[in-house]
């Protein structure tokens, strides 16, 4: 996978994610790539503020590993796009897959590129995109080599193993979304509930003293921001 010079890498996708990852890579050294056919002038617009070059599809092809980060819904379409053209490759792409899908659509889609000469590595990103001082999301892998995680990480990427196979990293982002989602619900009711009784002062002065090992310091202030927010929703639906 080595190749003179800085790495090549080509993220596939230019919404705030995609960018922000491109751009991570693009300051740790890395030359990165990335088509725009088809794309807004909105996502033109963050590939050059990250320091992305915009080339065509055959020049992609040159990069050594090629993560994927676009909307859920259109991964297959993605990589079975990226799956056809692998024989023009001049050596085989790592082409990782950063999407929010099914542990059997991962699987569809490490088929459609491993049969065309790619080798393939899940993953998953947990975190919000960030700005360039902040630490960035972790980026959880799957099926990936030592080298790859070396990579990655020499990049400026917060890289983790699963220590699994392909589908690990994808099974992992499920659950945490199923996580999240379930918390946000629980809060919401506990909110809606408050909201209700007219109790929310007593919330208020409760929250203030709340400890547990669930909320240490540093997340509970952006918890209880949250709680706001979902209270206001509540006030605005009734």
């Amino acid at each position: 996978m080595s190749q003179p010079g800085p790495p090549v890498i080509a993220v596939i996708g230019m919404g705030e994610m995609g960018a922000a990852l491109a751009g991570r890579l693009a300051r740790a050294g890395a030359r990165v790539l990335t088509t725009l056919s088809g794309r807004s002038a909105v996502s033109a617009r963050r590939a050059r503020l990250a320091g992305v070059s915009a080339v065509s599809d055959a020049q992609v092809l040159k990069a050594q590993m090629m993560p994927s980060v676009v909307p859920p819904l259109y991964a297959l379409e993605v990589a079975e796009h990226w799956a056809r053209r692998m024989k023009e490759a001049a050596s085989p792409v790592v082409y990782v897959d950063c999407n929010a899908v099914s542990v059997s659509t991962v699987r569809q889609i490490e088929a459609a590129l491993t049969r065309e000469g790619a080798r393939f590595v899940d993953a998953c990103i947990i975190g919000v995109p960030g700005d360039p001082a902040s630490p960035g999301p972790a980026v959880y892998l799957g099926g990936e080599l030592p080298d790859d995680t070396a990579l990655l990480s020499r990049l400026g990427l917060r890289v983790r193993s699963t220590g699994g196979r392909v589908g690990a990293a994808s099974a992992l982002k499920m659950a945490y979304a199923g996580f999240n989602k379930g918390l946000t619900g629980l809060a919401a009711a506990m909110v809606e509930t408050v909201e209700k009784t007219a109790l929310d002062h007593k919330l208020t002065r409760q929250r203030q003293n709340l400890t547990s090992p669930l909320f240490p310091v540093e997340s509970r202030d952006g918890f209880w921001v949250f709680v706001d927010q979902l209270g206001q929703s509540v006030r605005t639906s009734t």
